[in-house]
């Protein structure tokens, strides 16, 4: 644990600017991935925190109880234990040591503040180049003294999947307190920002991936799939890739099985179109590309077979639709027109897209420039458009073209080759959890209280849920890397640092809604509930997501940027917000290399991916179909 810091002081009377560039830029440069975890983490606590459960009596109002017991550890020293009790839910949390921090629930309705974020981003920081450094400067152990040291292991932490949640937990959990087992079908991590790119020849395949053993050496990995979940027991059920079956019984478990595309039942997606989700869609989808050209310059082939083979549409106007039809005309203004001159006048590219702008996360003029700029590179981009069946040849369309409330038109677009961008859905793992009555919602993304721990399950699940399939209970967060990332990080944070995060979830509501609640009460004159918000105690902030931007390349060396600084809880914006910059054309460019090439996980990425974009520059992309 990190010793109270002298320096703390000092920091606050360094002029926040200055302040603000040196944790951003400490951050960038070595942390993956970050969320605080509070501004109340004392670091010289002896307490064990956990989101509480108290007990509320019919004849009274009760807000929290607390329950202690005393606990043997392999030190032979006691440490308090908080139980979770049915009631109505409030963090709440023991207090030992005269130099712990405090803090009443009124101040926990209130968002940090951006620097208050910073600083804790920088202690964050700290600690995990601290877990870091020491896993790579410890011998390995022999597999005898491994196991020996497993049975002694106070807890078993077993992750399922190998997306950025995964990795970002995989790469901070301290293995000298927990012993880390991944199970994945998947046996690397993909940097997915990057697959457009690889997609064309852009980047190499292996330059945007890394082994999942390679992100923590000490932590077990099982090439397999996760089939059912037995939260009584405490097992999980999968089956390898040779097909034998396997129970991995677990002390945690947590759930980052990420989504898949959605074809929204659309007949035709499946059997014709190409996706975009991990190596494997680029790999087909890149030969896919050059065997049209290939086709097309066969002898024999006419004006129309020709205009045929190299119409390509991409559905959906997201930042995967967009930065793959600006990487495909970077390959058709270079390479095509390098190695397959007679063929550049047959080719035509169209985008579809059902809302009414594309890029819908980004602002108003940033959408506005966006569309100019495809539009200038001669891209076709269909707005208000729907797919309604994807035929062999021609994709069918209903477009919004009248007044509102107007009948659709059809529309009838040709294409040779589609890329599917559209949407999200529950992968098979998450399918096959619904089925069993697990607590799923329609969508498919698992329920998850303000510290992720899955709703509804029964008994002390103690289960977990980050990234792209896990949705809070007051609203879903944006299904992105930087999302999935920090709540990896968050959820490694709060193990590595000894909170108590196991106990019976919840099945109503709770948190932030129950604390406004409480506010309430104590609005109308309970004196408990005044004493319940007025009372000090340590307390660990649920999940907040600091949004730190967005980024979308759309081609020919220009790209959009908005970089700022947003707190998020589950529920939504809390309104804390910086703007830093938006900007365009080759200044977006430049800050979206930049990003990119700074967020690999590994330095191996980064000087691949560095060689990589030098190669494309100055020999052009490799044609070759493999």
């Amino acid at each position: 644990r990190l010793q109270p810091c002298p320096a703390r002081q000092k920091l606050g009377s360094m002029p926040r600017f200055f302040f603000f560039l040196l944790l951003v830029g400490v951050s960038c440069a070595f942390s993956p991935s970050f969320t605080p975890l509070s501004r109340t983490l004392s670091p010289s606590s002896k307490a064990l925190r956990l989101p509480f459960r108290c007990a509320q009596k019919p004849q009274k109002k009760c807000f929290w109880a607390m329950y202690e017991e005393k606990v043997e550890t392999k030190t032979g020293q006691d440490k308090p234990r908080i139980e979770l009790c049915n009631g109505m839910d409030l963090p709440v949390f023991d207090v030992h040591g005269p130099n712990e921090d405090r803090i009443n629930l009124e101040s926990l309705l209130r968002p940090d503040n951006i620097f208050e974020i910073g600083y804790s981003k920088v202690v964050d920081t700290v600690q995990d180049i601290n877990v870091i450094i020491k896993r790579a400067t410890t011998a390995r152990k022999s597999e005898k003294e491994r196991k020996a040291e497993l049975r002694d292991k106070r807890r078993r932490v077993v992750l399922v999947g190998s997306g950025w949640g995964a990795h970002a937990l995989t790469k901070i959990l301290d293995d000298d307190e927990v012993e880390v087992i991944v199970v994945s079908p998947r046996s690397y991590f993909v940097f997915t920002p990057m697959l457009a790119s690889s997609a064309v020849g852009t980047v190499e395949y292996r330059s945007i991936t890394e082994p999942m053993r390679f992100s923590n050496k000490k932590a077990r990995f099982i090439e397999a799939t996760a089939e059912e979940l037995d939260t009584e027991k405490k097992i999980l059920r999968c089956n390898t890739t040779m097909g034998r079956e396997i129970n991995i019984p677990y002390d945690s478990l947590v759930l980052s099985v990420g989504m898949k595309t959605n074809t929204f039942g659309t007949p035709g997606v499946a059997e014709h179109c190409f996706f975009l989700k991990d190596v494997d869609d680029a790999r087909s989808l890149r030969a896919a590309l050059i065997d049209r050209f290939e086709e097309a310059s066969l002898p024999g082939m006419t004006e129309a077979n020709k205009r045929q083979l190299l119409s390509f549409v991409v559905v959906g106007g997201g930042p995967t639709g967009v930065e793959f039809s600006g990487e495909l005309f970077d390959f058709l203004s270079s390479d095509v027109q390098k190695f397959y001159p007679d063929l550049v006048e047959f080719v035509s590219t169209t985008l579809i897209q059902a809302g009414p702008s594309i890029l819908p996360v980004f602002s108003e003029s940033m959408r506005s420039q966006a569309l100019d700029t495809l539009r200038s590179y001669g891209t076709r981009v269909l707005l208000q458009t729907r797919v309604k069946e994807v035929g062999t040849q021609e994709i069918t369309c209903q477009q919004k073209s009248g007044p509102q409330g107007a009948a659709p038109e059809t529309v009838t677009v040709p294409y040779g080759l589609c890329v599917w961008a559209a949407g999200n859905a529950p992968r098979p793992c998450s399918e096959r959890f619904i089925a069993k009555k697990q607590p799923w919602n329609k969508s498919g993304r698992i329920m998850t209280d303000g510290w992720l721990r899955v709703l509804g399950l029964p008994g002390d699940a103690n289960v977990f849920a980050i990234g792209d399939c896990a949705g809070g209970e007051s609203g879903a967060l944006p299904q992105t890397a930087q999302v999935a990332a920090q709540q990896g990080a968050y959820l490694a944070r709060l193990i590595n640092r000894g909170h108590q995060v196991m106990g019976t979830t919840p099945n109503e509501a709770y948190g932030r809604a129950v604390a406004d609640n409480v506010r309430e009460s104590a609005n109308q004159g309970d004196q408990l509930a005044k004493a319940v918000l007025a009372m000090p105690r340590p307390l660990v902030r649920p999940f907040q997501f600091l949004s730190l931007g967005i980024l979308a390349y759309t081609g020919k060396g220009s790209a959009l940027a908005e970089v700022d600084l947003t707190m998020e809880a589950q529920g939504g914006k809390d309104g804390s917000q910086i703007v830093v910059a938006k900007s365009g054309g080759w200044a977006g460019f430049l800050l979206w290399r930049s990003v990119y090439i700074t967020k690999q996980v590994a330095l191996r990425n980064r000087v691949l991916v560095l060689f990589d974009w030098m190669q494309a520059k100055f020999f052009g992309r490799d044609i070759s179909a493999v």
